[in-house]
């Protein structure tokens, strides 16, 4: 696609490398890390890179960050570490399920008295609390959906931090009772996989003291940055709720935002979780399709949100050219370059919401991957720049963490192009 940057030269000089950050823009670190380990999404980035991104927009303790697709709940629990005040909300369920249960304050004799209190034998009565969805009767024999449903049963009994605590626990180790594996952003079925019904109470006990273990770290350690307060002696302010980015209206105003939209990757969060949903969020398959529709339009089953009206967008000439790129070469499914516009669309509105819940001269950092399709490379980090001005959100910088592949599809047909994954620091003018 030949001068398909020339609309995007200015933005090019506001990138800035640092390899240092490669490793911080994914998951790999987060494994280790107790309760940021807890619940993984598969594309999400380290507690390190929050940690940077609060040195460099100058964030600290007294003040408030945002984070609009707090996914497993990163940023805020991070910010709670260094006693910051933080706010999250994302469409998921399950993103507001596992991020309240990594902030929440635990007492770790509790939890091991109901640890303790289990039965894991299949309980009198109890009925299949999965929703009727198709992946959940080819992944889970109904006899282990019926043992995962009574000890959920006795999860609801206990009190709200031992409620999130235990479910956070037992949906972790629903792919290992399955036959699916996750699989980058995708889920797939391996019926080659061993399951056993015997394996519920070993694996969930399992999780359960992993879990605790965390807990009693914290409680022991009397210097534990969860028990930092703000200057003044006030402790900070952390709270998850279900909210949508494109139109969320915040308390009060915030310092900074710190997030990772969904990338335009065609992946579908409500499928790649959807045995987790399918127990504890959603009751049938409609509601299921229904939260699919209203995700972020960065996969093809995603519809355009009623609220959006038009208030003066209007895609870069940039985004044009890549569409019109695209739509010459051609594309596999029709409804790509639909879902490319509607992405775009979509941030737009996140940006919006974004200046609206910054305070004046407030900081936002959004980490995005550029993509390819029908091998054509869009660079998202450079539209995204020229939109946020658009809402008079100032590119400072963009921050090149670092440079992937692309998919198996695209490098086989059209060979290798790398795509830079790039943090771009907002300040609002």
């Amino acid at each position: 696609m030949e001068g398909r940057l020339e609309e995007g030269q200015r933005w090019m000089a506001k990138l800035e490398e640092r390899s240092g950050w490669r490793r911080l823009v994914t998951p790999c670190l987060t494994r280790t890390r107790p309760i940021y380990n807890w619940f993984i999404f598969p594309h999400s980035f380290d507690k390190q890179l929050v940690q940077e991104l609060l040195a460099e927009l100058r964030i600290g303790p007294g003040q408030a960050v945002w984070d609009p697709f707090v996914g497993a709940g990163t940023t805020v629990l991070a910010c709670k570490e260094l006693g910051i005040s933080a706010y999250g909300t994302d469409l998921l369920p399950i993103s507001v399920l596992v991020s309240r249960a990594k902030i929440c304050d635990y007492h770790p004799d509790a939890l091991n008295d109901a640890l303790n209190s289990f039965t894991y034998r299949i309980r009198s009565g109890t009925q299949d609390r999965f929703a009727d969805v198709a992946i959940v009767h080819e992944a889970l024999p109904p006899r282990i959906r019926l043992r995962i449903s009574s000890l959920l049963e006795q999860i609801e009994t206990l009190d709200e931090p031992a409620k999130l605590f235990f479910t956070v626990a037992l949906i972790g180790i629903l792919e290992n009772l399955s036959y699916t594996v996750k699989s980058g952003g995708w889920l797939r079925l391996d019926l080659n996989k061993r399951v056993s019904e015997k394996d519920v109470k070993s694996l969930f006990v399992q999780s359960a003291s992993m879990m605790l273990d965390h807990v009693r770290t914290v409680a022991r350690s009397r210097v534990h940055p969860f028990y930092q307060t703000v200057e003044g002696g006030t402790s900070s302010h952390v709270d998850v709720w279900i909210g949508d980015a494109r139109f969320e209206q915040l308390p009060q105003p915030v310092d900074a935002v710190i997030t990772s939209p969904p990338y335009l990757n065609r992946h579908d969060y409500t499928r790649v979780f959807a045995l987790e949903l399918a127990l504890v969020a959603v009751n049938t398959n409609q509601e299921l399709k229904e939260l699919r529709y209203q995700t972020l339009r960065s996969h093809v089953e995603a519809r355009a949100p009623k609220q959006i009206k038009p208030d003066g967008y209007k895609p870069p000439v940039l985004l044009n050219k890549v569409l019109e790129a695209i739509e010459t070469r051609g594309v596999n499914n029709t409804r790509i370059l639909e879902t490319i516009r509607g992405y775009f669309e979509d941030i737009y509105h996140v940006l919006t919401a974004i200046r609206e819940n910054l305070k004046p001269g407030g900081v936002a950092a959004l980490v995005l991957g550029n993509t390819r399709f029908s091998g054509v490379m869009i660079p998202v980090d450079l539209i995204v720049a020229e939109m946020g001005q658009n809402v008079r959100l100032e590119p400072e910088k963009i921050i090149v963490a670092r440079y992937r592949g692309n998919s198996a599809q695209q490098m086989g047909v059209y060979g290798r192009e790398e795509a830079r994954e790039s943090v771009i620091i907002f300040r609002k003018s």
